[in-house]
């Protein structure tokens, strides 16, 4: 399960690749920066090695459900499209065939897995289903890293400072919130600050990492949004949550519990809809097993 599908750090999006139509499943093209994914780059027609390790992904992919798995194709065919609806697999169509090559892709058939958008392991061909099973088991065993390792987790936020100096607990209990790691030398974290603006059904805290400190401009432009902002103690929590990248998104229930993660720039709109998630399951908290 995908926690939190928000991105547009996402392989995909960043090297151009495109979610196929027809009547396969949809695919956020970012999800894959989340979790583990085992990508298959494939090409039909006219792969017969293509076609039997694409046989061997619908054999084994359900027992494996806590990793996700995405046809990749240098073009579009009906070929792919016809697996991924038989499979129910989501597809992409790589144009250009950038993704692939990002990712170390130098023939087809070969799988890329991924954990929280990083490659870790590639198994191109020749290979059988029997090196596929145990290859995906070592995927499906991986610790996660980053922030994305507290999924699920309960955490204490340590106390940090307003711009004022003013002691703070960030979180009360009962409260949800979103925790945003933001660097005033990131343009993505400026552009995603009016969308969190407009998130007005659960707290937002601007947690502000500046090695090169704060101008008095910035300050006034964090202060126009509208948000709580911190900055005394903003390192330590960051160490706390593992926090690697800026910007990076948490979204914490009413227990403390991390229900979502994403590293990098966010569709606004997907994060809007993992906010009304998690209200719909009631903000008041989460028992995290």
């Amino acid at each position: 399960m995908r926690l939190l599908a928000v991105s547009t750090l996402g392989i995909a999006a960043s090297l151009g690749a495109t979610a196929c139509a027809a009547t396969a499943p949809a695919l956020d093209s970012t999800e894959i920066a989340q979790g583990r994914w085992a990508v298959l780059a494939v090409i039909l027609p006219g792969c017969p090695a293509c076609e039997e390790a694409l046989g061997w992904v619908g054999e084994v992919y359900q027992d494996f459900p806590q990793i996700g798995f995405l046809l990749l194709s240098p073009w579009e065919s009906e070929e792919i499209w016809a697996a991924s609806a038989e499979l129910g697999l989501p597809s992409l169509v790589d144009e250009g065939g950038r993704m692939g090559a990002a990712l170390g892709v130098r023939r087809a058939p070969t799988v890329v897995f991924l954990l929280d958008g990083e490659p870790v392991g590639l198994l191109p061909w020749p290979f059988g289903k029997g090196e596929l099973e145990r290859r995906l088991g070592e995927l499906a065993s991986a610790p996660r890293q980053g922030p994305g390792a507290l999924l699920g987790t309960r955490v204490s936020l340590p106390e940090v400072q307003t711009f004022a100096g003013e002691p703070l607990r960030i979180q009360q209990p009962g409260e949800a919130l979103v925790l945003f790691f933001f660097n005033p030398e990131c343009p993505p974290c400026w552009r995603a600050l009016e969308g969190l603006a407009a998130l007005e059904e659960i707290k937002v805290v601007v947690v502000v990492l500046a090695p090169q400190g704060v101008g008095e401009s910035e300050r006034g432009r964090l202060a126009e949004t509208g948000l709580l902002v911190v900055l005394g103690g903003a390192p330590d929590l960051a160490k706390t949550l593992g926090v690697r990248v800026t910007p990076t998104y948490m979204i914490l229930d009413g227990e403390g519990v991390v229900r979502g993660v994403h590293e990098g720039q966010a569709d606004p709109e997907v994060l809007r809809r993992a906010v009304e998630a998690l209200r719909s399951e009631g903000l008041e908290g989460h028992d995290g097993s």
